[in-house]
């Protein structure tokens, strides 16, 4: 299968799915792809650079890699400031038209990053004669969101969690950002809290907003 992981900055496929792509880029039946949205730099309120164009390009590519995934295609939108418009609907429209995903997976439309809320209505917009589309849970600070979350797809990652938790720190910029250890265990607690909603030690989770179902009936 294709599958199309979009993120609106370096590191947010990582922190949504990053058991998720480990284990789909596992098979060799997996065709995986990373689309990333903007350039991923941030300057604090004050001005002050946090993390540079170069550092998360070089952090984000290696953390990909990483996981298996070797074709990523960088859009230089601006961080903070991606737009909801014709523009990036059709970069993204261009980018199914050439990979033709049988998955998309994407931000939720309700996250308050409105980065992340832009990339997933852009995503819905671009991709209206696709199926097989799945919302990243959002994830705190910035991903917390006024509308509930449905989780109604999860994916087991008890193989690939530390995979996962390796692909975030590589990000050396937001892993001392963040407090370092104390959010990665933050998100390696969520995975654990999702895995025991289903009966397994650590799952990644996801809402549908359109799916086809790929079974034979008998």
């Amino acid at each position: 299968m294709n599958i199309l992981f979009i993120g609106a900055h370096f590191d947010d496929i990582e922190i949504a799915a990053g058991g998720t792509v480990k284990k789909l880029s596992s098979s060799k039946e997996n065709n995986i792809k990373a689309l990333i949205c903007c350039n991923s730099s941030y300057n604090n309120i004050e001005g002050k650079i946090q993390r540079s164009i170069d550092t998360a390009k070089s952090e984000g590519l290696k953390a990909l890699n990483f996981l298996g995934i070797s074709d990523i295609e960088i859009l230089n939108y601006e961080s903070k400031f991606i737009p909801f418009n014709s523009n990036l609907i059709e970069d993204i429209e261009k980018c199914l038209i050439k990979f033709k995903p049988d998955l998309i997976f994407t931000h939720h439309p309700y996250d308050i990053h409105q980065d992340h809320q832009n990339v997933a209505k852009s995503t819905c917009a671009a991709a209206r004669n696709y199926n097989n589309i799945y919302f990243y849970e959002p994830f705190g600070r910035s991903g917390r969101s006024y509308t509930i979350f449905k989780p109604t797809t999860y994916i087991n990652i008890d193989d690939f969690i530390e995979d996962k938790i390796m692909s975030l720190k590589m990000h050396k910029s937001e892993y001392e950002k963040y407090g370092k250890n104390y959010w990665t265990d933050a998100i390696k607690s969520r995975c654990l809290l999702r895995g025991y909603e289903i009966n397994y030690k650590y799952a990644e989770c996801f809402e549908v907003f359109r799916e086809v179902i790929l079974w034979v009936f008998y």
